[in-house]
């Protein structure tokens, strides 16, 4: 998916882009969390829906300090939490960060990512059919379980290309 960069005042009254859509609802989130919609958290909100890959925490605070916003660490970590509490960036373990969710991701649904391990390109992949394992698991270890993540990591197709050459 390819995400263009706005700023994240006067973009959030134009035409709805997945990055416009993405900010939207994540500037929300963090109101209905009773958090102030300060320029660092506005900052951090618009790095996750510029960026194509997953970022750690310590790489949002090393690239919005590059961007001469001053956004103290506690501030990136708050956000990030109460995003994924959310269900509006996820955790990608493999690219070791958060990604902000694709538009129209319903955070009730199960999806899963697939991860470039060249770029670090992300993909989220619907997860229909794993029920039956999971309830197998959960009756063969007698774990109640209520959570799950799974990530499959490989190449892409334009990493795969441009290393057959």
């Amino acid at each position: 998916m390819l995400r263009k960069e706005s700023a994240v005042g006067a973009a959030l009254t134009s035409v709805k882009t997945p990055l416009v859509e993405f900010e939207r609802r994540a500037l929300e989130a963090l109101r209905s969390a009773g958090l102030r919609l300060t320029a660092p958290r506005r900052a951090v909100v618009s790095l996750l829906a510029r960026s194509v890959t997953a970022c750690s925490p310590a790489e949002i605070f090393e690239r919005l300090d590059g961007e001469a916003h001053h956004v103290d660490r506690a501030t990136v970590y708050r956000v990030l939490e109460t995003l994924r509490a959310c269900g509006l960036v996820h955790d990608v373990h493999a690219a070791g960060g958060y990604r902000a969710c694709e538009p129209g991701h319903d955070p009730s649904t199960c999806h899963h990512h697939v991860v470039c391990r060249c770029c670090g390109a992300i993909e989220e992949v619907d997860c229909g059919g794993l029920d039956p394992l999971i309830e197998a698991l959960a009756r063969s270890t007698r774990f109640h379980i209520d959570e799950h993540r799974l990530e499959f990591i490989g190449t892409c197709d334009a990493c795969a290309r441009g290393s057959a050459r």
